[in-house]
């Protein structure tokens, strides 16, 4: 598999990953992709088999963190058919998706957070606040004891991906569900890499 990618309005070189995936009867979807020149720690998508537009599509997210950064991304993955040639991008950002927006009261929302991983480090509960929604993405500050940065994205269902990421260097990677409206919502969520974390967060009045 190939990736064509942008960045600053500019064209990025192709990269050529491996994949390895499944679909479950339910429509779940894992994807693990990795790089055949590298011993590196490859990328998970996770996601759901969704029909759009009188077709199947893959509707993914995945994070990929690194020694100085942090990438999330979620998009449909349509079927190419033979001899189709995917259409070229000009990388600019399309604005205002009426496939993404239905959240958009996350903005200036606070929330208080649950986890596992907070319980490990002795604490109960934490707050943070989402500053910012844009197409499905989200991004804030959380406060209280230990200062975090937390970012993510939010499919139209409600499929929940979330990363917060400690001064530190923790990095805490969770997916789940999002369900409610902007008077009361919580999210739930599970440990992203499939380990035992889990966790909520409640939205404040």
């Amino acid at each position: 598999m190939a990736f064509l990618a942008y960045s600053n309005g500019q064209k990025v070189p192709p990269s050529t990953q491996n994949m390895n995936g499944l679909v479950l009867p339910n429509g779940q979807v894992r994807i693990d992709f990795s790089n055949p020149d590298s011993s590196g720690n490859g990328i998970t998508g996770i996601g759901q088999m969704r029909w759009i537009d009188g077709g199947w599509t893959f509707q993914m997210q995945m994070t990929s963190p690194s020694s100085s950064s942090v990438v999330t991304h979620w998009a449909y993955m349509y079927q190419l058919h033979p001899g189709e040639i995917p259409p070229e991008s000009d990388g600019t950002k399309t604005q205002g998706s009426p496939l993404s927006n239905g959240w958009s009261w996350l903005s200036n929302s606070t929330w208080e957070l649950t986890d596992t991983a907070l319980a490990q480090e002795g604490v109960s509960s934490q707050q943070f606040t989402i500053s910012l929604f844009d197409s499905g993405y989200f991004w804030g500050q959380g406060s209280d004891t230990t200062p975090f940065t937390v970012m993510g994205s939010v499919t139209p269902e409600g499929n929940l991906l979330l990363v917060y990421c400690y001064n530190n260097g923790t990095l805490i990677q969770r997916s789940g569900w999002l369900d409610g409206t902007s008077s009361s919502a919580m999210m739930t969520f599970r440990s992203y890499d499939g380990g035992s974390g889990a966790g909520k967060a409640i939205l404040e009045a």
